[in-house]
């Protein structure tokens, strides 16, 4: 008899343990596993990171990050505006405020990290593109092609920022070169590609391309040239500052002379370097 006592009594302790480990597992399992991280810098196109992965300019709202620590850095420029670890609870939403002081808006607009207008969208960039392109005339079907010299071009542009990682660039080029083949004659050549590209972009690297209209001038008057679209696409490197890329690029158009019309464009490599103002 005391030995069935005891045995009742042994699987009863046991499943009242079973259910007490079972209570608190389940209650371990219902607490939540991500909060909220909330972060707002006053300083325009101030670069946020969390845990060394770039998210986005100027605030950024996490409603489902993991529980504890996170390695949270913000930057403007060369600029450490935020470099901590913070910790997210489940209970709270943790918020991280950069205030822009004037002591620190002196050091940046010093450093030209930040825009004197905020307001405006766009980033403005001039540079300058170094080609190396053939050139082509093609007329009932049969197409001449011949390297040109080198060229150059002055390169002006505006960027306007879209939802990250993309962006959209449209500008001009003054390029000209020395080598222009009309009817095996060497003249100089004159082409103002207008352009705009759709970017992909990190914080230091993007790819991109889109169309060009281009329009063409020679020093001569017996040669009528009429503008034509072309296409462009290009990957480079940048920082606050500089951007540097190389690309591809094609230009088209139509040259008339002496009763005769023929197409005409020029495609190849170029390089480009524009300072970011």
């Amino acid at each position: 008899m005391k030995k069935l006592l005891l045995i009742v009594f042994s699987m009863s302790l046991l499943s009242i343990t079973c259910f007490a480990g079972t209570q608190e597992a389940q209650l371990i399992n219902d607490q939540p596993q991500t909060g909220k991280l909330y972060i707002y810098s006053e300083v325009a196109e101030a670069r946020i990171y969390v845990d060394d992965l770039y998210k986005t300019t100027d605030y950024v709202e996490l409603e489902n990050e993991p529980i504890g620590d996170h390695y949270v850095r913000v930057m403007a420029g060369d600029d450490k505006l935020f470099d901590q670890v913070v910790t997210v609870t489940p209970e709270a939403v943790t918020k991280i405020i950069i205030k822009e002081n004037r002591e620190l808006k002196k050091t940046l607009i010093a450093t030209r990290s930040v825009r004197k207008d905020s307001s405006f969208p766009f980033r403005e960039s001039i540079g300058v593109r170094i080609y190396s392109f053939s050139y082509f005339q093609s007329s009932n079907g049969v197409t001449i092609s011949r390297q040109l010299s080198p060229g150059a071009g002055l390169d002006m542009n505006l960027t306007l920022p879209l939802a990250n990682p993309y962006a959209l660039e449209a500008g001009c080029v003054l390029g000209w070169s020395n080598s222009f083949d009309n009817y095996l004659r060497q003249v100089p050549i004159s082409f103002f590609p207008l352009y705009i590209n759709a970017i992909l972009k990190s914080d230091w690297l993007h790819i991109g391309g889109g169309i060009n209209y281009s329009m063409w001038a020679t020093d001569t008057n017996t040669v009528e040239l009429t503008p034509g679209f072309g296409y462009q696409f290009m990957c480079g490197v940048e920082n606050d500052k500089w951007n540097g890329e190389i690309g591809y690029m094609n230009m088209n158009g139509t040259v008339k002379e002496a009763g005769s019309t023929f197409s005409q464009g020029t495609s190849g490599v170029f390089f480009r370097v524009t300072y970011k103002v």
